[in-house]
């Protein structure tokens, strides 16, 4: 099983690669087609489950914040791509099997093994893989405001590539990708949708572009083109924890904005505002 899915991320890589041409020729176009490609078969298996939340295993973590099936399927499913096609990669994730089995929680582990397609032996291996001695490193938040997918709102499966540069030990993001399955195919946020999705994808010298989830029509992203700032619109995040709400007022109210400010969950915000969709983020 695990062959046949390899083959079928390798022919979803060529397919990918084709459309990246869009991109200007930079030196990391390997590791964004399968960043890209990754993230969309994340994206698979975590809109299928926010379909059928009542099913959907969660438990809680150390931290009391919650992990889901999805955040361990979409971790799984993103390393095991990346990792067979970069061997010598390091990976820094979110989530730990080994954490959520010792804390009693097999019935998650099961079912992302079911949803990632593998054994829970594979997942278990896949979800931990860490390679702490790499000089590179892939990192990676499954889900992204884990709380707005529990609610059926917004999340994203955000993944970076930190690389070396300038010397042996100063490293940056060269590959960033969000793939963000709720927002509108243009990149907007409308009320009442949960939109077609859209994936955002960057690499150092080549620009920031974005698609719809299932398409590959990407188009160059800037930000806000509007002339006054009273026209502009502040996004934060909906948890006060995460988010100054009071500073977000202020700073609506100074700028006389004609809005009020957009509350959401995860780095949507930040594909909102790289697609011009906002004028601030607090």
């Amino acid at each position: 099983m695990r062959r046949y899915q390899r083959v079928l991320m390798l022919l979803e890589l060529v397919r990918h690669a084709r459309s990246l041409t869009t991109f200007p020729a930079h030196a990391y176009s390997k590791e964004l087609t399968a960043a890209v490609a990754a993230v969309r078969r994340a994206a698979q298996i975590t809109t299928k489950l926010q379909r059928d939340l009542a099913n959907v295993e969660s438990a809680t973590k150390d931290d009391a914040s919650p992990v889901t099936v999805a955040d361990v399927a979409a971790q799984c499913v993103v390393i095991d791509a990346l990792s067979s096609l970069f061997p010598d990669d390091g990976f820094v994730a979110e989530e730990s099997a080994a954490d959520l089995l010792e804390r009693g929680e097999r019935r998650c582990i099961e079912a992302a093994a079911a949803a990632a397609d593998v054994s829970v032996e594979e997942l278990c291996n896949i979800v931990d893989t860490r390679r702490p001695n790499s000089k590179r490193w892939w990192v990676l938040d499954p889900i992204d405001g884990t709380k707005g997918f529990l609610r059926g709102a917004q999340y994203c499966t955000a993944l970076s590539l930190i690389d070396v540069y300038e010397g042996d030990y100063e490293r940056e993001a060269v590959v960033g990708v969000l793939g963000c399955p709720n927002l509108e195919r243009d990149g907007s946020l409308r009320e009442g949708s949960d939109g077609d999705g859209v994936v955002v994808a960057a690499a150092r010298g080549a620009g920031c572009f974005m698609t719809p989830y299932a398409e590959d029509d990407w188009t160059p992203l800037t930000t806000t083109q509007r002339a006054s700032w009273t026209d502009g619109l502040l996004i934060e995040g909906v948890a006060a924890s995460h988010s100054d709400h009071g500073a977000s007022e202020r700073a609506a109210r100074t700028l006389k904005l004609k809005s009020e400010p957009v509350r959401l969950d995860s780095q949507a915000k930040h594909a909102l505002l790289a697609g011009g969709g906002g004028g601030g983020c607090v």
